[in-house]
C-alpha cells in the first residue's frame, strides 16, 4: 500500500533540492534556447483538380490533357520531383546562399586527434563486419565515362546537373501533403531565414503552376504539329508565286504610291523624340550626379529631402516624434534606464531604414537614368532602322500586296486549314491551369522552434522531476534518524524529542537564553518531561547519579544538562551539575563561570569541595566545572578519588548531573554511565543511525540500570503556548 503521507514528507524535506533542480532545468533551457538558431516555416496552399475552361472550345481535341482528380499523389510526386524543384533552385538562386551550398560555408575545423581516431576505429571496424560502402572510381563518382551502364545510373544526375545538391537539400525541410481527403494540398518550408521560408513555397507554386501549363501546352503543340506541316507546304507554294509579284511590282512601281511620304513623316516624329529622350537622359543624370555627391559628402539620409516619398516623410516624422520621446526620457530618468536605451535604439533603426529607403530611391533614379539611356539608344536603333526601310519601301509594300492577292487567290483552298489552325491557335490564350492557388506563402514573424516558454517551462518540469527523483533517491538511501520512532526501534526504551530552539531575528538561537525567554515554549516543555521522568525513576531518599552521553559531539548534551539542573533546583529539587568532561569543558563559558576553582582541584586534593561548589546565578543550582590540559583525564576519573567523590555527592544531593565525553572517540564517558543510576543518552536529529548504533554497542556493555533517549534539534514546529484557567 502506497504512504502518501511518507512520499509527502520526503518531497518537503527535499523541497530545495527539487527547486533547485527545476531552476538548473529551466536555465538551461533557457541557455539552449538562447543558442539555438531559430526555425521559421511558411504554408502555401493550392487547390487541384479544376475545371479548365478551354476543354469547352477544343473539346475532343485534347481530352487527355484534363487533370485527373483522383491524381493528387501524383501532382505531389511531381512537386517533389528533382526536375521541378531544380527550376525553383535557379529561379531563386539557391547556389549562392550557404544554406544549399556547402561549398560558400566557412571551414569546419579539423577534428581532433581522438575523433579521427575514433572515426577510423568506426571504419575499420565496418569493413570487417562488411557493412562499409565499396569505393567509388572516378567514373562513379562523376567523372568521364563511356559505359553506357554508368551513363544511365546518372541519368537523373546529369539532368539536374549542379542544382541536384541544391534540390537534395531543399526536399529535407520541404513538406507537400494532401490535407485530408480533400483536394488542397499544402507547401511548407522550413528554414533559420524567415524570407528563405516563405520564398521558396511561393517558387514551388509558381513554377508547378508553370510547369502545368507547359504540359498542358505541350499537348496543343501534339495537336496543332500537324496542321502547321500542312500549312507550310501551302505557304511555300505561296511565297513562289509571291516572289515573282515583287520583282514584277519593284521594277514597275509607279511614283506616288503614298508609302515614301509616310515613312518621311515618320522619320521627323522619332527625330523629335531622339531628341526629347536625350535631353530627358541628360536631366536625370544630373540629378543622379547631384543626388551621389550629396550622399557623399554628408551620408543618405540628407539626400532624404530630393525625394518625394510619403514613406519617408512618414519615418522621419517618427524619428523627430522619437527624439522628443528621448530628450524627456534624458531630462527625467537619465541615459543608463531601460526606456531610454530602448528609444535611442528605435531612433537608430529607424534613421537606418531612412538610409535604406533613400538608398533605395536613389537606386530607383539609376534605373531611370539606366532606362533613358536605354530608350535614346532604342529610339536611335529605331531611327536608322527607319531610314534603311525607307531605302527597302518598295519591297515591303510589293510583298504585301503580293500576300493580299495570294490569300484572294488560294482562299478556297487555305481557308479550312487556316481556320482550323487558327481555332487550335486560339486556345492557347484559353489555357489555364487546372489548379488554382489559395494562398501564397507569408513572411513568417515568430519561429516555429524553439518556442522559448515551453522549452523553459519543460525544462523546469524537468528539473522538478529530475529533482523528486533525487529526492527520492536520498531517502532511499538515508540512513538519519529523523523521528522518536525510528530511534525508539534502535533503544527499545524511553524516547523523548527536544525540538530546536527558534532563531531570534538573523541571529543563531541559544537555548539556555531561549528557554529563559520562552519558559512556556516547546523547549521548555521538553525538559520538563525529561524531569518528570527522571524524578519518577529516583528512588525516595536516596540520590541518584544522572549521566548524559551521547555519540558524538554536538548533540545538545552540555545545554540538556544545565537546563535540567535549572529545572530542578527552581522545582526545589537539591541537585548539583558537575562537568566530567576534562578534554573540552565547557559548562563554565555556557554558564558565564570563572574555570577555576574545578573538579581537579578536589581530586587531586587542592581544595575541598564546598570550597570547589558555586552557585548558578541563574536558579541557584550547584555547579562544579573543570578546565581541560589534563595529561591524563580518563585516568582520573576511573581513580579512587572520583568514586569517593560521587558517593559524597549522592549524600548531599538528590539529583548528581555529571556532563559527559562523547562515547565514540574515547572511553572518558565509560566510569561515568557505569556509576550512574540514570543514562541520558542524547542523539541530535539527522545523525547516522549507524553511529548511534555504535554508541548503543558501547552502552550496552557498560550496562546501564536506566536510560532514556533523547532525540534533539528536532526540527518539528513548535506547539502553541497554553495555560490552564
Amino acid at each position: 500500500m502506497i504512504d502518501f503521507g511518507s512520499i509527502f514528507r520526503i518531497l518537503k524535506r527535499g523541497w530545495w533540492i527539487i527547486s533547485a533542480t527545476s531552476f538548473a532545468g529551466a536555465l538551461i533551457a533557457a541557455i539552449i534556447v538562447l543558442e539555438v538558431e531559430p526555425t521559421y516555416a511558411a504554408k502555401a496552399q493550392i487547390l487541384m483538380g479544376q475545371s479548365n475552361r478551354a476543354d469547352g472550345v477544343l473539346g475532343a481535341l485534347i481530352q487527355d490533357l484534363k487533370i485527373d482528380d483522383d491524381a493528387i499523389a501524383g501532382e505531389i510526386a511531381i512537386i517533389n520531383s528533382g526536375r521541378l524543384l531544380s527550376k525553383v533552385s535557379e529561379r531563386l538562386q539557391l547556389e549562392t546562399r550557404p544554406e544549399f551550398n556547402t561549398a560558400l560555408r566557412p571551414p569546419e575545423p579539423d577534428p581532433s586527434l581522438l575523433v579521427q581516431l575514433a572515426d577510423a576505429a568506426v571504419e575499420a571496424l565496418k569493413r570487417v563486419l562488411g557493412v562499409a560502402p565499396p569505393d567509388m572510381g572516378d567514373a562513379e563518382a562523376g567523372g568521364e565515362t563511356t559505359d553506357p551502364v554508368l551513363l544511365a545510373a546518372r541519368t537523373g544526375r546529369e539532368l539536374l546537373g549542379e542544382e541536384a545538391d541544391f534540390v537534395g537539400e531543399m526536399k529535407t525541410n520541404l513538406s507537400v501533403r494532401q490535407v485530408g481527403n480533400t483536394n488542397l494540398v499544402d507547401i511548407q518550408f522550413s528554414s533559420t531565414d524567415r524570407f528563405l521560408a516563405s520564398a521558396i513555397p511561393n517558387a514551388v507554386v509558381d513554377v508547378y503552376m508553370d510547369d502545368q501549363l507547359d504540359r498542358k501546352f505541350e499537348g496543343l503543340r501534339r495537336v496543332t504539329t500537324g496542321l502547321q506541316t500542312r500549312i507550310s507546304g501551302m505557304r511555300d507554294k505561296l511565297e513562289a508565286s509571291e516572289r515573282a509579284v515583287i520583282d514584277y511590282r519593284t521594277g514597275n512601281l509607279a511614283e506616288g504610291f503614298g508609302g515614301s511620304e509616310l515613312l518621311t513623316q515618320q522619320i521627323g516624329d522619332l527625330s523629335r523624340r531622339v531628341n526629347d529622350a536625350s535631353a530627358e537622359f541628360a536631366e536625370l543624370q544630373s540629378d543622379l550626379a547631384g543626388i551621389d555627391s550629396l550622399i557623399e559628402r554628408e551620408g543618405a539620409i540628407a539626400a532624404t529631402g530630393l525625394f518625394q516619398s510619403d514613406l519617408l516623410d512618414s519615418l522621419q516624422n517618427e524619428v523627430v516624434s522619437l527624439r522628443q520621446r528621448r530628450d524627456l526620457l534624458l531630462e527625467r530618468f537619465g541615459a543608463d534606464t531601460a526606456q531610454t536605451v530602448e528609444t535611442v535604439a528605435a531612433i537608430d533603426r529607424l534613421e537606418a531604414t531612412i538610409a535604406e529607403e533613400a538608398r533605395r530611391l536613389r537606386n530607383e533614379q539609376a534605373q531611370r537614368v539606366d532606362l533613358a539611356a536605354a530608350r535614346v539608344d532604342v529610339l536611335r536603333a529605331e531611327l536608322r532602322e527607319l531610314e534603311a526601310r525607307a531605302i527597302e519601301q518598295a519591297g515591303r509594300e510589293v510583298r504585301l500586296t503580293q500576300l493580299e492577292r495570294d490569300y484572294q487567290a488560294q482562299q478556297a483552298v487555305y481557308t479550312t486549314f487556316l481556320d482550323k489552325f487558327t481555332e487550335t491557335s486560339e486556345s492557347v490564350d484559353l489555357q489555364e491551369s487546372d489548379s488554382q492557388v489559395i494562398s501564397y506563402a507569408d513572411v513568417p514573424t515568430s519561429p516555429i522552434a524553439p518556442r522559448k516558454s515551453m522549452s523553459v517551462a519543460l525544462g523546469g518540469i524537468g528539473g522538478v522531476f529530475a529533482g523528486m527523483g533525487i529526492v527520492f533517491m536520498m531517502a532511499l538511501t538515508d540512513n538519519a534518524l529523523r523521528s522518536a520512532m525510528q530511534l525508539r526501534a534502535l533503544t527499545g526504551g524511553t524516547v523523548l524529542v527536544q525540538p530546536r530552539a527558534r532563531r531570534f531575528m538573523l541571529r543563531t538561537a541559544n537555548p539556555v537564553n531561549h528557554v529563559r525567554r520562552q519558559p512556556l515554549g516547546p523547549l521548555s516543555e521538553s525538559i520538563r518531561s525529561l524531569r518528570s521522568q527522571l524524578l519518577l525513576g529516583m528512588p525516595k531518599g536516596v540520590g541518584t547519579i544522572v549521566t548524559f552521553a551521547s555519540s558524538e559531539s554536538d548533540c545538545g548534551k552540555t545545554t540538556t544538562s544545565i537546563l535540567l539542573a535549572r529545572s530542578l533546583s527552581q522545582m526545589g529539587v537539591s541537585c548539583i551539575l558537575v562537568e566530567t568532561d576534562l578534554r573540552r569543558p565547557s559548562l563554565a563559558r555556557r554558564m558565564n563561570m570563572t574555570s577555576t576553582p574545578d573538579l581537579i582541584d578536589v581530586l587531586t586534593g587542592k581544595l575541598p569541595l564546598d570550597a570547589a561548589i558555586r552557585k548558578d546565578p541563574d536558579s541557584g543550582a550547584d555547579v562544579l566545572t573543570a578546565r581541560s590540559g589534563l595529561g591524563d583525564p580518563a585516568g582520573l576519573l576511573l581513580s579512587e578519588s572520583m568514586e569517593d567523590l560521587l558517593r559524597d555527592l549522592k549524600q548531599r544531593y538528590r539529583a548528581v548531573i555529571l556532563d559527559t565525553v562523547p562515547l565514540t572517540p574515547v572511553s572518558d564517558a565509560s566510569p561515568m554511565i557505569r556509576a550512574a543510576d540514570q543514562v541520558v543518552f542524547m542523539v541530535r536529529w539527522g545523525m547516522d543511525a549507524g553511529t548511534v548504533e555504535t554508541a548503543l554497542e558501547s552502552l550496552a556493555k557498560l550496562d546501564p540500570q536506566q536510560m532514556i533517549s533523547v532525540l534533539s534539534m528536532s526540527p518539528q514546529a513548535p506547539q502553541k503556548k497554553y495555560k490552564y484557567v
